[in-house]
């Protein structure tokens, strides 16, 4: 997915959400290997070659 300089993990969740209708609150995070805690989502920026790891929790 290609993203705009200077965009964050929020707008990329954000992106997600209006393009497929998912609810990204419960999605777990990583970029580049490393978890990204939830309030750190909007501020955290991408840069070239990063990559995002996204996976749904499990609902009981």
């Amino acid at each position: 997915m290609a993203v705009d300089d200077g965009a964050t993990i929020g707008d990329v969740l954000s992106n997600l959400a209006d393009d497929h209708g998912v609810t990204t609150n419960d999605f777990v995070v990583m970029k580049d290997g490393t978890h990204v805690k939830h309030l750190d989502r909007d501020a955290r920026r991408l840069n070239d070659g990063d990559r995002l790891v996204l996976a749904d929790t499990i609902d009981e």
